[in-house]
C-alpha cells in the first residue's frame, strides 16, 4: 500500500516537474475564471489506494475573492458471509466563499467560510432478518444509523500553481455541526425492535485527508 501511495505521489512530481521552468505570469485565476477540482485520497479506510470523495468548483469574483461549491456523493453495496447484503448511499454539499492573499507568483493561501449539509442511508438484509435505516449484524446492536448534519467551517488553505492554471492545494478548519440520526429498525422473523434516534452537536478541527488537484477555465 505505501509503495503504491508513493508511487502515485512520484509520478505527479514526475508530470509536473517541466512546469516548473514556465514564467510565473498567468498562472493564477483571475476575475470570471472557473476552477474545478477533486480531492484525491492516497488511502482510505477500504483499502483503496486512491479514491475522490468530493468535486469542488469555485467561482472567482476578482483574484482575491471567490465563491465555491463542493458536492459529494457516495453509494456502496456490500455482500457478506451468509447470504448478508449491506448497501448505503451518502452526499455532501457545501456552499461558501473564499479570500486569497498575495502569497507567490505560484502560492495562493487563502480563508475563508462554508455552511455545508450531508447525510447517509443504510440498510441490511438477511435470511431471517431485516435492518431499516441502519446496520446491526446478524440482526443485533445497531452499528450504523442514517442520519442528516448540517454545519459550519472555518477554513485555511493553499494552492500551489505547478503550472499555467493547474495546481496542487490543501486545507484545513474548525467546525461546527449538529447531526440528527434516524430510528433503526431491527426485524427478526415476527419480532421488531426500534432503537430510537437521537441528535447531537460537535465542534473541532478538521483536514482533508489527501491532495486537492485542479485546474482553473
Amino acid at each position: 500500500m505505501l509503495k503504491k501511495s508513493l508511487s502515485v505521489v512520484a509520478l505527479a512530481f514526475a508530470l509536473a516537474f517541466p512546469a516548473f521552468s514556465q514564467d510565473g505570469s498567468g498562472l493564477k485565476p483571475q476575475g470570471g475564471d472557473i476552477t474545478a477540482e477533486v480531492q484525491l485520497n492516497l488511502s482510505s479506510s477500504n483499502n483503496n489506494t486512491i479514491s475522490f470523495p468530493q468535486f469542488k468548483g469555485r467561482y472567482f469574483l476578482s483574484p482575491t475573492s471567490a465563491l465555491r461549491l463542493g458536492l459529494g456523493l457516495g453509494v456502496n453495496n456490500q455482500e457478506l458471509a451468509n447470504d448478508v447484503e449491506r448497501n448505503s448511499s451518502s452526499y455532501s454539499i457545501g456552499l461558501g466563499i473564499e479570500k486569497h492573499l498575495a502569497g507567490t507568483e505560484r502560492l495562493s493561501p487563502y480563508f475563508g467560510a462554508e455552511v455545508f449539509f450531508d447525510g447517509a442511508s443504510y440498510d441490511e438484509k438477511g435470511p431471517n432478518f431485516e435492518v431499516t435505516d441502519g446496520w446491526a449484524s446478524g440482526g443485533g446492536q445497531a452499528s450504523a444509523r442514517a442520519y442528516s448534519s448540517y454545519g459550519l467551517n472555518v477554513l485555511a488553505g493553499a494552492d500551489f500553481y505547478v503550472a499555467r492554471r493547474l495546481f496542487l492545494g490543501v486545507e484545513f478548519g474548525f467546525g461546527f455541526s449538529s447531526t440528527e440520526y434516524d430510528d433503526v429498525t431491527v426485524k427478526v422473523g415476527n419480532q421488531s425492535n426500534t432503537s430510537e434516534g437521537y441528535k447531537s452537536f460537535g465542534a473541532g478541527f478538521n483536514f482533508l485527508g489527501g491532495i486537492r488537484v485542479g485546474y482553473a477555465f
